[in-house]
This record gives C-alpha cells, sequence and structure tokens, in this order.
C-alpha cells in the first residue's frame, strides 16, 4: 500500500470514517458523510485506503465529476494493486450511421468483471452512472466459456456468437468480431487484451489460445476463455417485433414526409434482420427494466463522490441535452432519473478538494455531514 494511504490509515479522523460508514450500512436512513481537506494526491491515497478496507462485500463505487479526475483515479487505484476499472459514457447513436464501438466494448468489460467478481472498484462519471445499459441477466445469459476438451457445433457456436452481437468476417481485426475457417473459430470477446483461436478437432475443442493480430502468431495457451456479449443493445426476434411493431403505431401518427421515411428505413432494416446502428433509441423497448450502471451495484455498495457541486452541475448539463435531442427518442421512453445515483445507498461518501495552496502539504481532513440539495430527492 501507498505510504500516503498508511499514513492517512493511521488517522484518528480515518478510523472515525470507517466507523460512521460502517453505520450507516446498518441503518435505512442516514445522511451521507463528507471529507474535506486532501488535494488531489492526497485524496488518490485516501480512495485507495478506503477500498482495501473493503467494508462491504460488493466492489466499491467512485463518481467523478470529470473524466480527467476518473483516469486519475483508476490509474493510481491501478497503481497500488486494487483491480480498478472506468466505466466511461458513451453517446448514444439515434440515426443510421456507422460509429465506433470502443467505448461500448469498455462498458461491456466493465460489466463483465462486474459480473465474475473480477473487479474491486469501478471508476465512472456521473452521466455514465445512469445511463441506460444491457441488465445483468441479459448479460449473463450472453455470455458463455469454453474449454478445450469440450464438444461444440460450430455452427451453433457461430449463431451464438451472432446473437451475442458479434459480427463475423473473413479475419478478426478488432473486438467484436468473429470468423470461422474449417475447423478454426477465432473470438476477438470486448473484455480481452487479444483475441483468442478455438481449433476444433471434429466437434471437440483440441486448442484455445490468444493470439496476435498482425502476425496470426500463438501469443500464450488460455485452456478456456469466457465470450460476452459484444454489444449492449442486443435484438433478438421478440425485441424486433415488439420494434417494429412500436414504429408502425407511430407511423400513424407521423405526419412529416422526412420523419415517415426515417422510420420506414428503419423498420425495413429490423424486418430483414440487419445490424441496426440506431438501437438505442429503442432501448427501453429491447430492455424494459431500464438498467444503469447504478443498477449492478447492491444498497449497501461503497459510493464516493467527488465534489457534488460539480457532478451536480454535470447532471443537469447532460438532463438538458437529454431535452435538446428528446425529439430523436420517438418510441419507447429514455427518462433521466439522476436521483437514481444517490438513492438507497447507504454507504455514500462525498470527497471535496481543499482549495488552499496551503493545505496541500497537509494530510489532515475533517469529516461532516453532506447536503447534496435536490440531488438527494
Amino acid at each position: 500500500m501507498n505510504i500516503l494511504s498508511s499514513r492517512i490509515r493511521a488517522e484518528r479522523e480515518y478510523g472515525q470514517l470507517l466507523e460512521n460508514l460502517r453505520g450507516q450500512l446498518r441503518m435505512e436512513n442516514r445522511a451521507p458523510a463528507m471529507v474535506t481537506g486532501l488535494c488531489e494526491g492526497a485524496e488518490n491515497a485516501f480512495l485507495a485506503a478506503l477500498v482495501s478496507e473493503k467494508i462491504t462485500s460488493s466492489p466499491a463505487l467512485v463518481i467523478a465529476h470529470d473524466e480527467k479526475t476518473a483516469a486519475s483515479i483508476n490509474a493510481f487505484l491501478s497503481g497500488v494493486g486494487l483491480r480498478s476499472m472506468v466505466y466511461p459514457v458513451r453517446d448514444p447513436v439515434l440515426y443510421n450511421i456507422v460509429s465506433s464501438h470502443d467505448t461500448e466494448h469498455e462498458r461491456i468489460a466493465v460489466l463483465t468483471a462486474l459480473s465474475e467478481d473480477g473487479v474491486d472498484v469501478v471508476v465512472t462519471v456521473p452521466d455514465a452512472a445512469i445511463q441506460y445499459t444491457i441488465p445483468r441477466g441479459r448479460l449473463e445469459k450472453a455470455t458463455m466459456t469454453v474449454s478445450e476438451g469440450e464438444t461444440h457445433d460450430i455452427a451453433a457456436l457461430s449463431a451464438f456468437l451472432v446473437s451475442a452481437g458479434y459480427v463475423r468476417g473473413s479475419l478478426v481485426d478488432g473486438k467484436g468480431q468473429f470468423s470461422v475457417r474449417g475447423g478454426i473459430v477465432d473470438i476477438f470477446p470486448p473484455q480481452l487484451p487479444s483475441p483468442v483461436r478455438i481449433e476444433f478437432f471434429g466437434d471437440e475443442i483440441d486448442s484455445v489460445y490468444s493470439f496476435d493480430i498482425m502476425t496470426q502468431r500463438r501469443v500464450a495457451d488460455v485452456k478456456k476463455v469466457t465470450v460476452t456479449c459484444a454489444r449492449e443493445i442486443l435484438t433478438d426476434e421478440k425485441a424486433r417485433a415488439k420494434m417494429s411493431a412500436a414504429i408502425s403505431a407511430q407511423l400513424k401518427k407521423t405526419i412529416t414526409a422526412e420523419a415517415r421515411e426515417s422510420l420506414m428505413h428503419e423498420k425495413d432494416a429490423i424486418d430483414s434482420g440487419l445490424e441496426l446502428p440506431f438501437a438505442d433509441k429503442y432501448i427501453s423497448l429491447v430492455y424494459p427494466e431500464c438498467t444503469a450502471l447504478i443498477d449492478w451495484f447492491c444498497d449497501d455498495t461503497l459510493v464516493v463522490m467527488t465534489e457534488s457541486s460539480s457532478v451536480e452541475e454535470r447532471l443537469k448539463a447532460y438532463a438538458w441535452h437529454y431535452e435538446d435531442d428528446k425529439g430523436a427518442y420517438l418510441i419507447g421512453r429514455y427518462d433521466i432519473k439522476i436521483q437514481r445515483v444517490f438513492r438507497g445507498r447507504r454507504g455514500f461518501l462525498c470527497l471535496r478538494r481543499q482549495k488552499s495552496r496551503r493545505a496541500y502539504k497537509q494530510l489532515y481532513f475533517t469529516i461532516q455531514r453532506a447536503d447534496f440539495g435536490d440531488l438527494l430527492l
């Protein structure tokens, strides 16, 4: 553990804070705590010490007020040996345009780690915490593990990969892709740093190993691999039928020729089984439970927020942008529920940095009751 973290853990007020947080976990209604007087470096060290305490059985959640702070916190926590991951905000695609899925793959990697108990702390920003995403049950259903010695039908495996959002090609050159060449299946799951090659002998898996995209050479034997979904929004036949029916109903209400033409193109793509780059606008039809990252954590999760006033301003801006684009969400609903970030969270803590330069050399901090105003409604 970092020396600075050890110094903080030795402070009397730090012990009081732990007692306060454990008390919150035992009570239904308890005001959040606020820690002030830490500079940026000491703030990261404080977080490392707090997360290492593992005061709950579930991973901790850190809500940073901006991406730069989130990256700094994640780098520090990873550097002291904690399993830390960043969950980024994603710009929803509302129109029939080609876009990158890199951010989507990063988010899926975090959700996969949460489902497998493979992370100690998730660092995110407030708007990412409340964006809709794939529910836990749906992700687990779209995940499978393949191991050497098992028997699998290649056609059935290919069908599973397509249903999980993978794109088939002649060669794999990016995440979310797979290829089949005779008895060889290459897959690049979003949570892995390199693709894996599965070699079959008949229906039996003879070997599983990672390989380099450029040279196509073996890198390391992995024996087994977990293949998770490649898209946040998975549209099976049932979901497509709901989307198509909703568009048909919307067409009866739509007046402008431009809107009707756009809806007709989307309906044709849905009915034809094509890839749907505009699926974000229908996410509440595909996943009626409307799950966000915050819903992946239980109520007794340790939630730490930096700079509550900046978080509040960012959430207000996010809600404003949503209202500005609301016309694009013609089907279903996409509610902005800011209060879901905080409601019901018993182990809740806010960090506020000391702005005085003199305090940058100090390790002392104070604990007080936090007041977030409208954020706790």
